[in-house]
């Protein structure tokens, strides 16, 4: 998978305004890749869901707290609405 905009469209996706694990939206994404292409591996896997997740938090696009490279210790959430 190279559409890196798709990725994040989809890490989007399943963002929610509420703290969630960046390892669950890694697993969320990665299943729907899955869903979507049955019996093809995303090119890159998690490591590019990952790399989508923190993207999208230094463009501001999602929050995070704790270390993105930890993805059971982080989380992300959407920014709450101004």
């Amino acid at each position: 998978m190279n559409d890196a905009p798709a990725t994040d469209d989809l890490v989007l996706s399943l963002a929610e305004p509420h703290w969630q694990k960046s390892a669950m939206i890694i697993a969320r994404a990665l299943e729907r890749l899955a869903e979507a292409a049955p019996g093809a591996a995303p090119e890159g896997g998690a490591e590019t869901v990952a790399r989508s997740l923190r993207h999208l938090v230094e463009t501001n696009r999602l929050e995070a707290r704790g270390d993105l490279s930890n993805w059971r210790s982080s989380e992300v959430r959407l920014p709450p609405a101004e």
